[in-house]
C-alpha cells in the first residue's frame, strides 16, 4: 500500500513515515560517493512519496518537523550532490546554469542601475557555481515547499521557525541566495510570501525572523530588492523613504515604516 492509504487506515502510516525520515537524516548526514549517488532517489522518494502527506493538513504537526530536519541535514551535508563549483572568476549574472527555464518574476538589476558597493562585494564574494543534471528541479521543488509552509496562515509558528530557520542555515552554509535559481526565480517568490505575511501580521510573533531573512534576501541583490522588486509591489512614492541601507537594524526598522505606509495607504484607498 502507499503512503497515503495508510495514513488514512491508520497511525502505522504517520510512523512509517516519521521513521523513514529520521533514517534518511542519518544517511544524508554521511558524506560519501555511495551516499551522494543516491541523493536523486531520496529526493524523489522524499518528495513525492513523503511530501504530499506531510502537506496534509491532519499530518502537518507530525511530519512537517521531521521533514524540515531531514531537508536541512540533506542540503548542509550533501550540498555538493546539487551544485558543483566551476573553476574561473565569473560572476554568478554571467554564468548559464544548467536546466533553469526562462520563467519566473525574476529580479533582474536594471542595466540603468549602478552596481553599489554591497551589490558588488555579494557578486565577488558568491562562487561560480551551477547545478548537477536534473538537480536544479529538485532544489526548486524542497525551496518552493518551504515557502509555502511559511504561506500557510494557519501553520503552527513552531513550524513556521523552523522552516525560516532552514532558508538561514542554509544561506549561512552554502550562500544559497546567491545561486542563479534564486536570482531569476525563488528570490522574488519568497520576497512576495514574506511581504505578505509581514504585511497581514499572519505569524506575529515571527516577524522578527521574518525580517532577518527579508534582510539576508535584499542583501543578496540590494539594488534589485529596491530598484526592480518593490515597484512591482506598491506605487513609488510608498518606496521612496526607503533606502539602501546594509545593516540589519536600520533596514528593519525602515522596513516596518514601509508596511506601516502601506497598510495606510490601503485604508485610505478603501
Amino acid at each position: 500500500a502507499n503512503l497515503s492509504a495508510m495514513l488514512a487506515e491508520s497511525d502505522s502510516g504517520a510512523f512509517l513515515a516519521t521513521s523513514t525520515l529520521r533514517l534518511l537524516c542519518v544517511v544524508t548526514s554521511e558524506r560519501s560517493t555511495k551516499v551522494e549517488n543516491l541523493v536523486p532517489q531520496i529526493c524523489t522518494l522524499a518528495l513525492d512519496e513523503i511530501a504530499p502527506c506531510a502537506q496534509q493538513e491532519a499530518h502537518m504537526a507530525d511530519l512537517l518537523p521531521p521533514f524540515l530536519r531531514f531537508t536541512q541535514t540533506m542540503f548542509e551535508h550533501q550540498f555538493k550532490a546539487f551544485v558543483a563549483k566551476q573553476q574561473g572568476s565569473v560572476g554568478l549574472a554571467n554564468l548559464n546554469f544548467a536546466s533553469s527555464g526562462g520563467g519566473g518574476g525574476g529580479l533582474g538589476v536594471k542595466p540603468t542601475s549602478p552596481m553599489g558597493p554591497v551589490a558588488l562585494a555579494a557578486q565577488a564574494a558568491a562562487s561560480p557555481s551551477m547545478f548537477r543534471d536534473g538537480a536544479e528541479t529538485l532544489f526548486r521543488r524542497f525551496m518552493q515547499m518551504l515557502a509555502a509552509i511559511i504561506e500557510v496562515e494557519t501553520m503552527p509558528p513552531s513550524i513556521v521557525r523552523e522552516a525560516l530557520s532552514v532558508f538561514d542555515h542554509l544561506n549561512q552554509k552554502h550562500n544559497i541566495f546567491n545561486l542563479g535559481v534564486f536570482k531569476t526565480e525563488l528570490t522574488a517568490q519568497l520576497l512576495r510570501v514574506l511581504m505578505q505575511a509581514l504585511l497581514s501580521h499572519t505569524h506575529a510573533m515571527l516577524e522578527d525572523e521574518m525580517h532577518r531573512l527579508l534582510y539576508a534576501l535584499a542583501m543578496s541583490d540590494m539594488q534589485g530588492f529596491f530598484y526592480s522588486f518593490l515597484p512591482t509591489l506598491v506605487a513609488p512614492q510608498l518606496t521612496a523613504s526607503w533606502t539602501p541601507d546594509t545593516d540589519l537594524g536600520t533596514f528593519t526598522r525602515h522596513a516596518r515604516d514601509f508596511l506601516d505606509n502601506v497598510r495606510a495607504a490601503g485604508q485610505s484607498g478603501s
